[in-house]
Parts: C-alpha cells; structure tokens; sequence
C-alpha cells in the first residue's frame, strides 16, 4: 500500500512538472512573438507590407486636403504651390489663398474626415502589431507622423497614451511624439506642452518660436521623454 502511495505521487509530481514545463514553453514562445513584433527589427517581408500600407494611408490622407487647403480644386497648380519653401507655403495661404464655393469645401471635407478616421484607425493597428513605424525600422523615409497630424479629437487622448508607451520603449522619437502633442494642443487654441513646434505670425508673417505655459514644466517635461531643454530666446510665454 505504501509503495502504491509512493507511486501515485510521484505520478502525480511528474504530471504537474510536465504540465508546468508546457506552460512555460507556451509562455516564452508568446512571449517571444511579442518582442518580435514590438522589437527594433522587422522582417523583410513586414517592412514591405508595412511601407505599402503607410503609403497608401498617407496619399489618401492628402486626396482631399491639399485641395481645400489651397482652396484650388487644380491638382497640378497645388502640387506647384506644396514645392515652395514652408515660408512661402505659409506666405501663400494668408495672402493668395482663394476660398471655395462652401458647399463644394462641406463635401470635401465631409469625405476627407472620414478618411482621416480610417487611417487613424489602421495606423492604431498597426502599432499595437508592429510598435511605431519609424523609418529607422523601415529603412525608408516614410514619415507616418504626417497621419497623426491629422487625428480626430476623439482619438487624440487614446492615441497619446498609446505613442508614450512607443517612446519609452524606444521605438518612437520623442522629438516626434512633443511634436503631436503640441500640434493638437494648437489645433484646440492652448499653449504648446513641449514646445516643439515653431509658429507662424500672421502679423510679421515670420517664424516665431513656440508659445508655452511654464518653462519649468515644460523643461521637466522634456527631460522625462528624453529632449533637451529649452533655452532663453528659444520660447515665448503668455
């Protein structure tokens, strides 16, 4: 009787050290997919899919913008005017810019903001799959930070948290992530956070540097995702 108690647990033993090693093995092999898709390298073949993607969401994120932000329904003459300098593109807009008909302007973007949910949808996608698409990892100057630019307010929240995590991970530059978060901040008239984003005086018609609340924040701030900090006469506050 004896013996067979001894067999039994040590039947017993073995059956939960076999079942805890097949746990383990599953573990680290998920585990391992997971560093591999958020990891610094990606596969020839994911690099492709991926720039294909990337590109095709930021031609759609152009397809009507371009044409109201020029206020020229003339393909040919906007893709002239997007050659100029960022000043005289600026320059272009306050002076020459001819405003279209407001129906035809309500459509465009009407079609154009259902896209730019789209997109930003898809980018999410892929960066809970890949991690940040940076054209380091891509090997190719993409630049998928034009399609944030363009996120809906609704998503803006959601899609700051998601990029931080991208940035602490060192998958995503923080200059680019302060350049979001200071874009939407100025889309919705506050003070930029990081200060990262130089801005345009309608009144001189020159570049200024950016506006913040609090140097001292700010500075912490950038300090905390990895930026230098701003200098005396590299900032203004209001």
């Amino acid at each position: 009787m004896h013996n067979d108690k001894c067999t039994l647990r040590k039947s017993a033993i073995a059956t939960l050290c076999l079942s805890m090693m097949n746990f383990t093995l599953t573990s680290t092999i998920l585990l391992t997919f997971s560093i591999i898709a958020h990891g610094q390298d990606l596969r020839s073949i994911e690099k492709e899919l991926l720039k294909a993607e990337l590109n095709k969401l930021l031609k759609d994120d152009q397809k009507y913008r371009s044409l109201i932000s020029y206020g020229c329904l003339e393909q040919e003459k906007v893709d002239s005017i997007k050659k100029l300098s960022r000043e005289e593109q600026m320059k272009y807009l306050i002076y020459n810019k001819k405003q279209l008909n407001g129906k035809i302007s309500d459509s465009l973007w009407t079609l154009q903001n259902k896209i730019d949910m789209e997109n930003i949808l898809s980018l999410e996608k892929i960066i809970l799959t890949y991690g940040w698409p940076s054209d380091e990892r891509l090997g190719e100057d993409i630049s998928a930070e034009v399609l944030l630019f363009h996120t809906p307010t609704s998503k803006v929240t959601s899609m700051e948290i998601m990029l931080l995590e991208e940035v602490l991970a060192k998958r995503m530059a923080p200059n680019l992530y302060a350049m979001f978060v200071d874009n939407m901040r100025l889309k919705h008239g506050k003070n930029q956070l990081y200060g990262s984003n130089i801005e345009f005086s309608r009144e001189s018609g020159k570049e200024m540097p950016p506006t913040i609340d609090d140097i001292v924040v700010t500075n912490k701030l950038r300090k905390e995702i990895g930026l230098i900090r701003l200098k005396e006469g590299e900032y203004r506050t209001r």
